[in-house]
Protein backbone atom coordinates (compact mmCIF):
# COMPACT_ATOMS: atom_id res chain seq x y z
CA UNK A 1 0.00 0.00 0.00
CA UNK A 2 1.33 3.46 -0.71
CA UNK A 3 -0.08 7.12 -0.70
CA UNK A 4 -1.36 7.45 -4.41
CA UNK A 5 -1.64 11.33 -4.66
CA UNK A 6 -4.41 10.44 -7.77
CA UNK A 7 -6.38 8.75 -4.49
CA UNK A 8 -6.71 12.37 -2.70
CA UNK A 9 -8.10 13.85 -6.41
CA UNK A 10 -11.06 12.06 -5.90
CA UNK A 11 -14.43 13.22 -4.10
CA UNK A 12 -14.68 10.91 -1.23
CA UNK A 13 -11.39 12.29 0.99
CA UNK A 14 -13.22 11.19 4.45
CA UNK A 15 -12.74 7.79 3.24
CA UNK A 16 -9.51 7.45 3.10
CA UNK A 17 -7.96 9.57 5.82
CA UNK A 18 -8.01 6.04 7.73
CA UNK A 19 -5.89 4.86 5.13
CA UNK A 20 -3.45 7.35 5.04
CA UNK A 21 -3.75 7.06 9.06
CA UNK A 22 -2.85 2.93 8.61
CA UNK A 23 -0.25 3.33 6.07
CA UNK A 24 1.91 5.99 7.57
CA UNK A 25 1.85 3.99 11.03
CA UNK A 26 2.79 0.82 8.93
CA UNK A 27 5.20 2.18 6.71
CA UNK A 28 8.81 1.92 7.02
CA UNK A 29 11.27 5.15 6.73
CA UNK A 30 12.16 4.78 3.17
CA UNK A 31 8.89 3.77 2.03
CA UNK A 32 7.21 6.75 4.28
CA UNK A 33 9.67 9.13 2.99
CA UNK A 34 9.59 8.67 -0.67
CA UNK A 35 5.62 8.04 -0.40
CA UNK A 36 5.71 11.81 1.47
CA UNK A 37 8.19 13.46 -1.04
CA UNK A 38 6.66 12.21 -4.22
CA UNK A 39 5.53 14.62 -6.37
CA UNK A 40 2.70 13.97 -8.37
CA UNK A 41 3.28 15.71 -12.14
CA UNK A 42 -0.22 15.75 -13.18
CA UNK A 43 -1.06 17.93 -10.01
CA UNK A 44 1.52 20.55 -10.91
CA UNK A 45 3.79 19.02 -8.30
CA UNK A 46 2.23 18.87 -5.28
CA UNK A 47 2.96 16.16 -2.53
CA UNK A 48 -0.03 14.20 -0.66
CA UNK A 49 0.34 16.77 2.40
CA UNK A 50 0.05 19.74 -0.21
CA UNK A 51 -3.52 17.73 -1.04
CA UNK A 52 -4.32 17.09 2.44
CA UNK A 53 -3.83 20.56 3.00
CA UNK A 54 -6.21 21.75 -0.39
CA UNK A 55 -8.53 19.31 1.43
CA UNK A 56 -8.77 20.45 4.83
CA UNK A 57 -7.72 16.75 6.26
CA UNK A 58 -8.57 16.35 10.02
CA UNK A 59 -5.71 17.04 12.50
CA UNK A 60 -5.85 13.55 13.73
CA UNK A 61 -3.99 12.50 10.06
CA UNK A 62 -1.45 15.36 10.68
CA UNK A 63 -0.75 14.23 13.77
CA UNK A 64 -0.22 10.32 13.02
CA UNK A 65 1.91 11.48 9.52
CA UNK A 66 4.17 13.91 12.14
CA UNK A 67 4.38 10.99 14.90
CA UNK A 68 5.22 8.68 11.86
CA UNK A 69 8.14 10.52 10.58
CA UNK A 70 9.30 11.71 14.12
CA UNK A 71 9.09 7.93 14.89
CA UNK A 72 11.25 6.66 12.07
CA UNK A 73 13.34 9.29 12.05
CA UNK A 74 12.16 11.33 8.65
CA UNK A 75 12.94 14.78 8.72
CA UNK A 76 9.42 16.57 8.11
CA UNK A 77 10.66 19.87 7.87
CA UNK A 78 11.95 18.92 4.57
CA UNK A 79 9.77 17.21 3.19
CA UNK A 80 7.60 20.83 3.69
CA UNK A 81 10.05 22.67 2.02
CA UNK A 82 9.26 20.93 -1.49
CA UNK A 83 7.47 22.95 -3.82
CA UNK A 84 4.69 22.20 -5.52
CA UNK A 85 2.15 23.86 -8.24
CA UNK A 86 2.63 27.38 -8.39
CA UNK A 87 5.69 27.79 -6.25
CA UNK A 88 3.45 26.75 -3.13
CA UNK A 89 4.66 24.93 -0.27
CA UNK A 90 2.34 22.83 2.02
CA UNK A 91 1.80 25.88 4.46
CA UNK A 92 0.71 27.96 1.36
CA UNK A 93 -2.16 25.77 0.83
CA UNK A 94 -3.03 25.28 4.35
CA UNK A 95 -2.88 29.37 4.67
CA UNK A 96 -5.20 29.59 1.59
CA UNK A 97 -7.38 26.95 2.64
CA UNK A 98 -7.96 28.95 6.10
CA UNK A 99 -7.31 25.26 7.78
CA UNK A 100 -7.03 24.14 11.37
CA UNK A 101 -4.81 26.65 13.28
CA UNK A 102 -3.12 23.44 14.88
CA UNK A 103 -2.83 22.14 11.47
CA UNK A 104 -0.81 25.98 10.74
CA UNK A 105 0.76 25.28 14.13
CA UNK A 106 2.83 22.22 13.38
CA UNK A 107 3.60 23.32 9.84
CA UNK A 108 5.56 26.00 11.29
CA UNK A 109 7.11 24.62 13.83
CA UNK A 110 8.57 22.30 12.02
CA UNK A 111 9.56 24.42 9.28
CA UNK A 112 9.46 27.84 10.17
CA UNK A 113 11.11 29.04 7.17
CA UNK A 114 8.22 28.50 5.14
CA UNK A 115 5.89 31.29 6.86
CA UNK A 116 8.54 33.97 4.74
CA UNK A 117 8.72 32.02 0.98
CA UNK A 118 6.90 33.23 -1.57
CA UNK A 119 5.17 31.51 -3.81
CA UNK A 120 4.95 31.32 -7.76
CA UNK A 121 2.70 34.98 -7.07
CA UNK A 122 4.61 36.51 -4.91
CA UNK A 123 2.71 35.94 -1.80
CA UNK A 124 3.89 34.48 1.44
CA UNK A 125 1.11 32.20 3.48
CA UNK A 126 0.54 35.31 5.69
CA UNK A 127 -0.87 37.52 2.04
CA UNK A 128 -2.50 33.98 1.76
CA UNK A 129 -4.34 33.88 4.25
CA UNK A 130 -5.22 37.63 4.38
CA UNK A 131 -6.89 37.55 1.05
CA UNK A 132 -8.66 34.84 1.45
CA UNK A 133 -12.44 35.47 2.23
CA UNK A 134 -13.29 32.72 4.57
CA UNK A 135 -14.92 32.39 8.39
CA UNK A 136 -13.49 30.05 11.07
CA UNK A 137 -9.79 29.81 12.14
CA UNK A 138 -8.96 33.08 9.70
CA UNK A 139 -8.25 35.39 12.16
CA UNK A 140 -6.51 32.92 15.02
CA UNK A 141 -3.69 31.76 11.60
CA UNK A 142 -3.13 35.61 10.72
CA UNK A 143 -2.05 36.52 14.05
CA UNK A 144 -0.20 32.84 14.46
CA UNK A 145 1.44 33.64 11.22
CA UNK A 146 2.59 37.21 12.48
CA UNK A 147 3.96 36.02 15.38
CA UNK A 148 5.87 33.45 13.81
CA UNK A 149 7.01 35.57 10.94
CA UNK A 150 8.38 38.44 14.44
CA UNK A 151 10.37 35.07 15.61
CA UNK A 152 7.90 34.36 18.40
CA UNK A 153 7.68 31.00 18.62
CA UNK A 154 4.56 28.49 20.06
Amino acid sequence: MSIDTRVLYGYSFEKIWDEVKAFVQSADKETLEANLRYQDEESGGDTALHWACYRNAPLAVFLAIFGACSDKGVDIGSILSIVGRCGSMVLHCAAARCGDIEVVNMLTQAYPEAVQQKDGNGTTPLDQVRSQNCTGAKDAIVHHLEQVSLGVRW
